[in-house]
């Protein structure tokens, strides 16, 4: 936020570098995408230090004033935890960004709800999944996948990796040549293996191989809640978009990662592709509909009452219209969704980006209560991924 200063004030643990820091890691490094990366890393292997938290909370707030202000909040909890006076200065500084962000947010310009192509439902309004939702194919596709797609095996391996292109190219973080792309999935993600697209937004062949690792770190979680429901949390959504994210949220525009639009006060519309806007969760209520939206899936997973496509259908259109972070939803949406197909022995969800019209028209029809297409568009994109693995060698 510009014009804005951080004063810490006289407040010693707030200036004192901590004595857990060695040499390298009290030395800030002067380029901002790495210095937040620095400090991020710092507070991930010593805790939430004010010290630490406060020099993150400036990195931050010419990028992300909400997550930055969040950042300076937690510090003054931590202080106060920790029975230490808070110099006037700090507060004072505190405030004025909190002042200055709250009128930001009253200036914009809301859009009214009349606008809206497909105005927001809340989950608990949105039609339940129904068990009958048996899309043509999809046992032979369970089959297939069963007898040539173990776990750990060479398939399955390349079957992820083209997850991990087909994800990014749908949502434009990234475009490889289709030759590059074969490369990828048969010998694995290497920088020299890939060949952006000329008409891709991101030309550094080092950073998309980046990418690409970060999403299949992301993946392994879909496996993690198939073994235990309980882990499908608002908690896990966000550490997989934190892993989806890393590297991509520096490119073009920032995108706080793993952090929800509660905090950065994102409105968000998207185009509906028939020339329509379609509204999503307001963001002061994301975390209570994320909170709503895990604790029905985990209740339907655990009763083992509704098909595993009925309910990857529903999932897919109640994260999508929930929208809980400022970009990368599309990937996260399709991650989640994956878990209930996963878990009845169906691969992950993977939508090629020739079928990217078909697809959001199908998101649109589940919209309306028909959740055929999308069901229908999952098994294609499972059997075409299944063949560009190798499936049909």
């Amino acid at each position: 936020m510009s014009n804005w200063e951080l004063d810490v004030g006289s407040t010693p643990i707030l200036n004192d570098k901590p004595n857990f820091l060695t040499e390298k890691d009290a030395h800030e490094p002067f380029d901002l995408d790495k210095r937040i990366r620095h400090f991020e890393r710092l507070l991930t292997g010593h805790g939430r230090h004010p010290y630490l938290l406060v020099r993150l909370a400036d990195a931050l707030h010419g990028r992300s004033a909400g997550q930055a202000l969040a950042l300076l909040e937690e510090a003054q909890r931590e202080l106060t935890v920790r029975n230490i006076e808070i110099s006037p200065e700090f507060s004072t500084s505190v405030n004025d960004f909190r002042r200055r962000w709250e009128r930001t947010i009253r200036e914009r310009k809301d859009m009214p709800d009349n606008v809206f192509s497909q105005p927001w439902i809340p989950v608990s309004d949105l039609r339940s999944p129904k068990n009958d939702l048996s899309p043509d194919g999809h046992a032979e596709v369970q089959s297939y996948w069963a007898q040539h797609f173990p776990k750990d095996s060479e398939l399955l391996k390349r079957y992820l990796r083209a997850v991990a292109i087909e994800t990014n190219h749908i949502e434009g973080a990234f475009l490889v040549t289709p030759e590059s792309a074969k490369t990828v999935i048969r010998d694995g993600i290497s920088a020299s293996h890939v060949i952006a697209s000329p008409r891709s937004a991101i030309q550094d062949e080092s950073v998309i191989a980046t990418i690409l690792e970060d999403t299949l770190s992301a993946y392994s979680i879909v496996y993690d809640i198939v073994e235990d429901p309980y882990n499908f949390t608002p908690e896990t959504i966000c550490e997989a978009h934190r892993r989806v994210m890393d590297t991509a949220r520096f490119e073009c525009r920032y995108v706080p990662a793993g952090v929800t639009r509660s905090i950065t006060r994102n409105v968000v519309g998207i185009h509906s592709g028939d020339g329509g806007i379609i509204q999503c969760c307001p963001p002061e209520r994301v975390d209570q509909e994320l909170a709503k939206i895990c604790g029905l899936t985990r209740d339907y997973l655990k009763e083992g009452k509704i098909g595993p496509f009925a309910l990857a259908s529903w999932l897919h259109l109640a994260l999508a219209r929930c929208h809980p972070f400022n970009d990368g939803n599309g990937r996260i949406t399709r991650l989640f969704a994956s878990v209930p197909l996963a878990k009845h022995g169906y691969p992950p969800i993977l939508v090629p980006t020739a079928d990217k019209v078909a697809y959001f028209n199908a998101i649109n029809q589940a919209y309306k209560g028909d959740f055929v297409p999308l069901a229908q568009c999952f098994v294609k994109g499972m059997q075409a991924g299944m063949d560009v693995a190798g499936g049909e060698d």
